[in-house]
């Protein structure tokens, strides 16, 4: 295990350049936008948490370059089963604020139709799988996708992200005795304050380690995209350690954006129009997502089975009934 924090982005910028991860000028761009966009997300969260308009909600902010280095890692074909603090990687595999938004809020536009606990949004088509409410749960699961992919031959990776409450349960070591053992496309990427280390209880189980500093999104996106090569080119489960300090942590995106700057990809009149355009978006969708209302009690029976059996459809009948006799009595 190699005991060194890799870290990209230092004071010398010729050196950021030598060590940073191959990335398009767009991919760059995103990748900053996403953190940005992943910290004013909190502040609005703060606001309607304070207002009483959202009963749940973790911040993303101070993760966002763990979540969106990891997810920017992955190819297509790859499974997520993301932490809380994950929104930047929930952008970053094809999902917008708008849903994101109707998802915290539990509206009528929300794909889940309101049956999910704020912050636990999904996104199918970018295999990215919702939050799971019990730790370490979701690091069994992704184990559990990872053995399905190996023994359909397919020639993708599974990612996790976690943090350090996860790696204290069972359930992070029994999947890490199931990836070691079985050698699955497996990359966990764990976010702790470094005191744990992790990697060396990983290496323990057989597993490839890196430690990196998790407030680098370039150092994090550069051993992401590392472990997920090795995993799924047949070389076996991967463990990165992402570390971040969380009472000094500097803002991911302040960190970053020197960088751009330096390649002449960003500028003060940039960061000014882009926080605008995230604070009207936002706010344009909790607009949204407040004056739809809630989803229409009776999609409580849709989604169950694939096809209604009787008892649920009499349950649903006698549900429209009631509806029907309120309205009429309203």
């Amino acid at each position: 295990m190699p005991d060194e924090l890799l870290t990209v982005l230092g004071a010398d910028a010729e050196q950021n350049d030598k060590n940073a991860p191959e990335l398009s000028e767009r991919d760059l761009r995103t990748l900053y936008e996403a953190l940005v966009l992943a910290r004013i997300l909190d502040e609005h969260c703060e606001l309607l948490h304070d207002g009483g308009k959202l009963s749940f909600w973790v911040p993303s902010g101070v993760a966002a370059a763990v979540a969106a280095g990891s997810a920017l890692a992955l190819d297509d074909a790859d499974w997520l089963y993301p932490s809380f603090r994950s929104a930047a990687a929930y952008w970053l595999r094809g999902g917008s604020v708008e849903q994101w938004v109707a998802q915290m809020l539990g509206s009528a536009d929300d794909s889940q139709h309101g049956r999910q606990v704020a912050g636990h949004a999904s996104l199918p088509d970018g295999r990215y799988v919702s939050v799971s409410g019990v730790l370490a749960n979701h690091v069994q699961q992704a184990a559990g996708t990872a053995l399905a992919m190996r023994l359909r031959g397919e020639p993708a990776a599974v990612l996790a992200l976690l943090g350090a409450g996860s790696a204290a349960q069972a359930g992070f070591h029994s999947a890490l005795e199931l990836a070691a053992r079985l050698a699955l496309p497996l990359v966990l990427v764990a976010r702790t304050d470094g005191h744990l280390d992790l990697a060396s209880r990983a290496a323990g189980y057989g597993l490839g380690t890196q430690r990196v500093d998790g407030g680098d999104v370039l150092a994090v996106l550069k051993a992401a995209r590392a472990a997920r090569a090795l995993a799924a080119g047949g070389r076996g489960a991967q463990l990165v350690e992402a570390i971040v300090h969380e009472g000094d942590a500097v803002d991911p995106a302040v960190r970053l954006r020197p960088f751009l700057e330096h390649r002449g990809l960003w500028d003060p009149g940039r960061q000014e129009d882009l926080q605008q355009r995230c604070h009207a978006r936002i706010a344009a969708a909790i607009e949204v997502a407040e004056s739809i209302g809630k989803p229409p009690a009776a999609t409580m029976f849709d989604d169950v089975y694939a096809e209604r059996p009787w008892m649920l459809q009499e349950q649903a009948e006698q549900l429209s009934r009631e509806l029907e006799t309120r309205e009429e009595n309203a």
